[in-house]
């Protein structure tokens, strides 16, 4: 299975790991980087992942209603063997939010919202970290499932957990 986290947390890899390595922002950046590895893999191993990248896009109304305009979002994309390690019944990345929840971390690094002091999946509508679920399915799996999809090499269902929406693409 396949996740995405979005985050409005500097999470930064710079692999930074001791004071006399480089500067001290990218030693917190990395700190911010691990803490959320280790989160991850209390329920489960990362199988495969990206390093996290930074885009500035407009957040209006994706992190609750408190951030608005043009903000740096960091997004983490990984996967992991056991799917249902993250379940909670309901969510398929149920159990990691509640993980996630009020972790601390290290803000006022390279943010553009007022300093974080920890992750806030959703605190009164207000939220600084975003997961999302994205299954993926075989072309023998749909074909089963569906029954007119004959000839599909793939295909790929990318559910966005938060808006409940998902999309198919072959």
């Amino acid at each position: 299975m396949k996740i995405r986290i979005k985050t409005l947390v500097d999470v930064t890899r710079t692999d930074v790991r001791r004071k006399d390595q480089g500067d001290e922002q990218k030693l917190l950046q990395q700190q911010n980087y691990q803490t959320l590895q280790q989160i991850i893999n209390l329920r489960n191993l990362i199988d495969a992942n990206d390093d996290p990248y930074v885009e500035t896009i407009d957040v209006t109304g994706q992190f609750g209603s408190s951030y608005k305009g043009e903000h740096k979002v960091w997004t983490y994309e990984f996967e992991v063997n056991h799917a249902d390690a993250y379940n909670d019944g309901t969510d398929p990345v149920g159990l990691l939010k509640e993980d996630i929840e009020q972790v601390p971390v290290l803000g006022g690094l390279t943010e553009t919202v007022p300093t974080p002091k920890m992750f806030v999946v959703d605190h009164k509508g207000k939220s600084n970290i975003l997961l999302f679920c994205k299954l993926q399915y075989s072309c023998n799996q749909a074909l089963v499932t569906s029954g007119h999809l004959e000839g599909v090499v793939s295909l790929h269902l990318d559910c966005d957990i938060q808006k409940k929406n998902c999309t198919v693409s072959r």
